[in-house]
Protein backbone atom coordinates (compact mmCIF):
# COMPACT_ATOMS: atom_id res chain seq x y z
CA UNK A 1 0.00 0.00 0.00
CA UNK A 2 2.86 2.56 0.95
CA UNK A 3 4.13 2.27 -2.29
CA UNK A 4 0.93 3.03 -4.15
CA UNK A 5 0.47 5.75 -1.77
CA UNK A 6 4.05 7.36 -3.06
CA UNK A 7 2.75 7.31 -6.13
CA UNK A 8 -1.30 8.79 -5.61
CA UNK A 9 1.21 11.82 -3.69
CA UNK A 10 3.86 11.98 -6.07
CA UNK A 11 1.10 12.03 -9.26
CA UNK A 12 -0.40 15.17 -7.17
CA UNK A 13 2.88 17.41 -6.92
CA UNK A 14 3.16 16.11 -10.83
CA UNK A 15 -0.17 17.99 -11.55
CA UNK A 16 0.59 21.05 -9.28
CA UNK A 17 3.97 22.03 -10.85
CA UNK A 18 2.00 21.34 -14.63
CA UNK A 19 -0.27 23.66 -13.33
CA UNK A 20 -3.01 20.97 -14.09
CA UNK A 21 -5.59 21.79 -11.50
CA UNK A 22 -8.49 20.64 -12.60
CA UNK A 23 -6.86 16.88 -12.96
CA UNK A 24 -6.87 17.37 -9.00
CA UNK A 25 -10.08 15.23 -8.52
CA UNK A 26 -8.34 12.32 -9.75
CA UNK A 27 -5.70 11.79 -6.90
CA UNK A 28 -7.43 13.98 -4.24
CA UNK A 29 -10.57 13.09 -2.81
CA UNK A 30 -13.88 15.41 -2.76
CA UNK A 31 -13.95 15.52 0.68
CA UNK A 32 -10.98 15.84 1.40
CA UNK A 33 -9.78 17.63 4.95
CA UNK A 34 -6.63 20.31 5.07
CA UNK A 35 -4.82 20.90 8.20
CA UNK A 36 -3.02 24.23 9.30
CA UNK A 37 -3.46 28.03 8.42
CA UNK A 38 -7.54 27.76 7.96
CA UNK A 39 -8.68 24.53 8.28
CA UNK A 40 -10.80 23.64 5.19
CA UNK A 41 -12.66 20.54 3.50
CA UNK A 42 -13.01 19.54 0.13
CA UNK A 43 -11.93 19.35 -3.10
CA UNK A 44 -12.15 22.96 -4.39
CA UNK A 45 -11.03 24.52 -1.15
CA UNK A 46 -7.66 22.48 -1.98
CA UNK A 47 -7.81 23.35 -5.21
CA UNK A 48 -8.29 27.21 -4.89
CA UNK A 49 -5.25 26.97 -1.67
CA UNK A 50 -3.18 25.91 -4.68
CA UNK A 51 -4.62 28.13 -7.30
CA UNK A 52 -3.51 31.00 -4.89
CA UNK A 53 -0.14 29.55 -4.50
CA UNK A 54 0.53 29.35 -8.29
CA UNK A 55 -0.95 32.80 -9.31
CA UNK A 56 1.69 34.22 -6.66
CA UNK A 57 4.62 31.93 -8.15
CA UNK A 58 3.55 31.17 -11.42
CA UNK A 59 7.42 29.68 -11.96
CA UNK A 60 7.19 27.91 -8.88
CA UNK A 61 8.82 24.10 -8.96
CA UNK A 62 9.10 21.68 -6.39
CA UNK A 63 11.50 19.22 -5.69
CA UNK A 64 10.80 16.38 -4.34
CA UNK A 65 14.17 15.82 -1.51
CA UNK A 66 12.66 12.94 0.25
CA UNK A 67 9.25 10.64 0.09
CA UNK A 68 8.91 8.46 3.14
CA UNK A 69 5.35 6.45 3.42
CA UNK A 70 4.01 4.04 6.10
CA UNK A 71 0.47 2.44 6.07
CA UNK A 72 -2.02 5.16 5.16
CA UNK A 73 0.52 7.68 5.31
CA UNK A 74 3.07 9.46 3.53
CA UNK A 75 5.43 12.56 4.23
CA UNK A 76 7.28 14.75 1.30
CA UNK A 77 9.96 16.74 2.51
CA UNK A 78 10.51 19.27 -0.29
CA UNK A 79 12.46 22.88 -1.66
CA UNK A 80 9.59 25.33 -3.60
CA UNK A 81 11.46 27.44 -5.46
CA UNK A 82 9.52 30.37 -7.43
CA UNK A 83 9.75 34.24 -8.14
CA UNK A 84 6.64 36.36 -6.39
CA UNK A 85 5.14 37.99 -10.15
CA UNK A 86 1.66 37.92 -9.21
CA UNK A 87 -0.84 39.01 -6.06
CA UNK A 88 -0.37 36.11 -3.23
CA UNK A 89 -2.77 36.71 -0.31
CA UNK A 90 -3.49 40.10 -0.99
CA UNK A 91 0.46 40.86 -1.41
CA UNK A 92 1.15 42.82 -4.61
CA UNK A 93 3.90 41.35 -6.54
CA UNK A 94 7.55 41.74 -4.99
CA UNK A 95 9.33 40.13 -7.99
CA UNK A 96 11.67 38.29 -5.46
CA UNK A 97 12.19 34.93 -5.84
CA UNK A 98 11.55 32.45 -2.83
CA UNK A 99 13.37 29.21 -2.00
CA UNK A 100 11.39 27.56 1.12
CA UNK A 101 11.24 24.38 2.72
CA UNK A 102 7.63 22.51 2.92
CA UNK A 103 7.22 19.22 4.74
CA UNK A 104 3.72 18.02 3.97
CA UNK A 105 1.60 14.63 5.51
CA UNK A 106 -1.11 13.09 3.12
CA UNK A 107 -3.63 10.24 4.41
CA UNK A 108 -4.34 8.11 1.17
CA UNK A 109 -7.26 5.97 1.26
CA UNK A 110 -8.36 4.04 -2.19
CA UNK A 111 -5.69 5.78 -3.84
CA UNK A 112 -7.18 9.20 -2.96
CA UNK A 113 -5.25 11.89 -0.76
CA UNK A 114 -8.13 12.53 1.97
CA UNK A 115 -6.14 14.42 4.52
CA UNK A 116 -3.58 17.01 3.90
CA UNK A 117 -1.10 18.64 6.87
CA UNK A 118 0.90 21.63 5.09
CA UNK A 119 3.66 22.59 6.38
CA UNK A 120 5.41 25.31 4.02
CA UNK A 121 7.91 27.93 6.09
CA UNK A 122 6.33 31.15 5.54
CA UNK A 123 8.10 32.62 7.62
CA UNK A 124 10.96 32.06 5.58
CA UNK A 125 9.11 33.00 2.64
CA UNK A 126 7.55 36.17 4.02
CA UNK A 127 11.38 37.36 5.03
CA UNK A 128 12.33 36.26 1.18
CA UNK A 129 9.50 38.62 0.17
CA UNK A 130 11.11 41.38 2.34
CA UNK A 131 7.59 41.66 4.14
CA UNK A 132 9.02 41.52 7.50
CA UNK A 133 10.74 44.57 9.40
CA UNK A 134 14.57 44.26 10.63
CA UNK A 135 14.63 41.80 13.03
CA UNK A 136 11.02 40.12 13.33
CA UNK A 137 11.12 36.32 13.02
CA UNK A 138 14.61 36.02 13.96
CA UNK A 139 14.08 35.12 17.45
CA UNK A 140 14.39 38.99 18.68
Amino acid sequence: MSEESKAVVRRLLELIDARDLDGLGAVVADDVVLHGEGDARGLESMVEHTREFVTGFPDLQTTVEDVIAEGDRVVVRATLRGTHSGEFGGIPPTGRPIEISDVDIFRVHEGRIVEVWAGPDRLGMMQQLGLLGEGEGEGE
